[in-house]
């Protein structure tokens, strides 16, 4: 009997599992470890594999995750602001209402992810990989996504005033009343993209790619009068034409009585 239960304890200890007091002894191999709400602030989980973690609600302010493995991760409520995630991959992992401010997520693969209503404002995610990921009501305020793939990504309501997503790719990208003031977009690629009732007033948009592309009730705004320019560089009408005149909607070169009309019958009958 005695040997059973010896035999008993063994097992319970190989068996263990990974949790916030005991994490260091099976860093890196770190797959489904309970950390939920552990404080992990400053912590080093450089090259991790924490695929099915449980994050939830977790303290990794300033935490190193550079190249971590987080896919299917769970991290609901985490705050992550100012973590190096350097490389991390993301992919399928839960990030609702994460804050992520100010973090680095450069090439990261976030492809899938939930980051519903995150805080990613002034975050470096530069050539990361959104696509298909759901960023609806996210905080994209500042952040930089330049040569970033967001193709087929959800930014429904997303706030990306003075965020850099020149040379992106938004292709197929749901951008209903998403809010572009003052983004930078040059060369973004908006090939199909849903941008019904977004704001792009005050952004750069030299160069940016319209084609074929919902704009229904879009805002543009050139001259920075207030007043809706159809074709501020993107052109008019979907698929718009690239170096149109702002005000210029019939692209003949000048603005005239003949653009007031094709105005007014565009606020009319959208």
């Amino acid at each position: 009997m005695k040997n059973i239960l010896f035999i008993t304890m063994l097992l319970g200890v190989g068996y263990s599992q990974c949790n916030e007091s005991n994490w260091q002894e099976y860093y890196p191999n770190m797959a489904g470890c309970y950390l939920e709400g552990a404080y992990l602030n400053n912590a080093n989980l450089s090259g991790a594999n924490l695929q099915g973690a449980y994050l939830n609600n977790a303290h990794l302010v300033s935490a190193n995750l550079s190249w971590a493995d987080l896919t299917g991760a769970y991290l609901t409520g985490a705050n992550l602001s100012y973590a190096d995630l350097t490389g991390a991959d993301l992919t399928g992992a839960s990030l609702y209402l994460v804050d992520l401010s100010g973090v680095d997520l450069s090439w990261a693969d976030l492809s899938e992810t939930n980051l519903i209503g995150v805080n990613l404002s002034y975050a470096d995610l530069t050539g990361v990989n959104l696509s298909w990921a759901d960023l609806s009501w996210a905080n994209l305020i500042g952040v930089n996504l330049t040569g970033a793939n967001l193709s087929e990504a959800n930014l429904y309501v997303a706030d990306l005033s003075w965020a850099n997503l020149s040379g992106a790719n938004l292709s197929g990208t749901y951008l209903s009343n998403a809010n572009f003031n003052f983004a930078h977009l040059s060369y973004a690629d908006l090939t199909e993209a849903n941008c019904w009732g977004a704001f792009f007033v005050r952004a750069n948009l030299e160069y940016t790619q319209f084609d074929g592309a919902d704009l229904t009730y879009a805002y543009f705004d050139k001259n920075l009068d207030n007043y809706e320019d159809m074709s501020y560089d993107a052109g008019y009408d979907a698929g718009y034409v690239d170096g149109a005149e702002s005000g210029d909607l019939n692209l003949d070169g000048a603005n005239d009585v003949l653009d007031v009309v094709i105005l007014v019958d565009n606020i009319l009958n959208p």
